[in-house]
């Protein structure tokens, strides 16, 4: 998380790292859902880039 160089995806990361669901960091954040998906997926782009993967999939 501290390589991530926007204000807004870090409080994303941080609000997910804290329990909070889409619903209500968009509230937090007032940014409509078409912006969070492009920041969850630049999110995740970053993290398989990092070697970071989901132990689900």
């Amino acid at each position: 998380m501290k390589n991530i160089t926007d204000d807004t995806r870090r409080l994303v990361c941080f609000l997910y790292m804290n329990g909070y669901k889409d619903g209500a960091i968009r509230r937090i954040l007032k940014i409509d859902r078409q912006r969070l998906e492009q920041i969850k997926t630049q999110l995740a782009f970053d993290l398989i880039k990092a070697g970071i993967r989901n132990s689900e999939g």
